[in-house]
């Protein structure tokens, strides 16, 4: 007699389920169940690993394991309790469920089919936080995963919900998602926020960007940042602020950490210019790019762009001016930051294309700070990196820029050309503003959305 005689599919499916379940629990969780006041809890639900439960004998030996089960339930929510906000507190509730919804009379197949569905997708989740993309982030990832998970697959079922799951799993590895960053702010909030633990969380993301020191000394990332991180994008002040408390007396320190946290704000940088340029691929510039989405951020209630001081970027070498004309500085929360020449190009280094960067870029290049204003703590992290008197080898700029910026020094602050800029870029946002304004006001009088 087979056993989908004996019970409903659904019901069959979660005997399955429930099974499989106990069995991962067993691995994943020895050190919070298996203790010395707890083996014989354990002995009396002990799952067959690999059985055969369309074998009747084999499934009826498993059916008369549920008679116990009331303290296995029990002991289930005892672990739960002790995990709370964990991956395992979620397992133990939703197994302890399955065993409770196996023993009632009146069998809820609705309710069956959804505890099946979840106990199917633990699997998946525990071998994705054991591959190597995520191992430098499985204990923040166990720690907060749940928080996340379960508000947004909620709502999604069948196979929607197992693409959702997939997908947010990938999305855990990658530096600048929303769901790492949510992951990130959580460690964040979740420890003692000391130096130490800083340090810690920027070592993570330099582990998940497969980051390595050459023999240069140069920063090179084996990963991307998330392709749609924008100048706005949470993660940038979250990190900067991880940056501030990892190293509170500035980037002076000479360590293979302080050399990489350095460096990687011009990767940063990169990641930022081509998102603007693949953002409006139809503008004839990059400045027509950040304008429009300077436009784009006013009109959706964000912060545009603020200009700064540009005195650093327009460095003279050998006594002319690397740039023709004055170029110009626009910054969003002060962290990320645009140079624009007076042809409208962004000024930024490219280190993973090296031999395809201009002098005029790599001399007067954007770099993004980690300071949160021109404050005294934005001169120790964004401009006095290097200790006085530092060796060439342990200064912290890629090699290209120390060889280009030989011999050059930065000029005098212009006033006038740093007011002549502004003005002339908030004129330009406010004849986008208007333009684009009309568009839509012509657009919705023809209805067209």
């Amino acid at each position: 007699m087979k056993m989908s005689d004996c019970l409903s599919s659904k019901k069959h499916d979660l005997l399955h389920a429930a099974n499989d379940g106990i069995m991962l629990l067993l691995a994943e969780s020895s050190p919070l169940i298996q203790t010395a006041q707890r083996p014989d809890a354990f002995s009396g639900w002990m799952p067959f690993e690999g059985a055969d439960l369309e074998n009747p004998a084999t499934a009826a030996a498993f059916r008369e394991l549920l008679a116990p089960a009331a303290s296995f339930r029990s002991l289930l929510r005892k672990n739960a309790a002790e995990a709370a906000g964990t991956l395992l507190e979620r397992l133990c509730t939703v197994l302890a469920d399955s065993l409770t919804l196996l023993q009632e009379d009146a069998f809820d197949a609705t309710a069956a089919e959804r505890i099946t569905e979840e106990l199917a997708e633990f699997p998946l989740i525990f071998a994705a936080l054991a591959s190597a993309a995520l191992r430098p982030w499985e204990e923040a990832v166990r720690a907060y995963w749940i928080h996340l998970l379960y508000r947004k697959l909620e709502k999604i079922s069948g196979s929607a919900r197992r693409a959702t799951l997939k997908n947010l799993l990938a999305q855990t590895a990658i530096v600048g998602t929303p769901i790492m960053t949510r992951i990130f702010s959580n460690q964040m909030n979740r420890f003692p926020w000391t130096q130490k633990n800083a340090r810690r969380l920027l070592a993570v993301v330099f582990q998940l960007l497969g980051a390595t020191l050459d023999e240069k000394g140069d920063l090179q990332l084996e990963k991307h940042f998330w392709r749609q991180l924008s100048p706005l994008d949470p993660f940038l002040r979250y990190f900067s602020a991880a940056v501030q408390r990892a190293f509170p007396a500035g980037l002076q320190e000479i360590s293979p950490l302080a050399r990489q946290t350095h460096q990687l704000r011009y990767y940063l940088d990169e990641a930022l210019v081509t998102f603007i340029r693949q953002s409006y691929p139809l503008c004839a510039t990059d400045r027509e790019r950040l304008l429009r989405y300077d436009v784009e951020c006013k009109m959706q209630g964000f912060s545009p762009s603020t200009s700064e001081p540009a005195r650093l970027h327009n460095k003279i070498k050998e006594g002319r001016a690397v740039s023709h004309g004055w170029n110009y500085k626009r910054v969003y929360y002060f962290h990320a930051e645009f140079i624009l020449n007076q042809a409208g190009e962004f000024l930024f280094m490219d280190l993973r294309h090296p031999a395809e960067n201009r002098l005029e870029a790599i001399i007067n290049t954007s770099s993004f700070n980690y300071a949160d204003q021109n404050d005294h703590l934005h001169r120790l992290l964004d401009y006095h990196y290097d200790p006085k008197g530092a060796a060439d080898s342990e200064r912290k700029d890629p090699a290209l820029r120390k060889q280009a910026l030989r011999g050059c020094h930065a000029p005098a602050f212009d006033s006038k050309k740093e007011r002549q800029n502004r003005r002339r870029y908030q004129r330009a946002v406010k004849r986008m503003t208007r333009k684009l304004k009309q568009l839509e006001n012509s657009r919705a009088f023809l209805g067209i959305r």
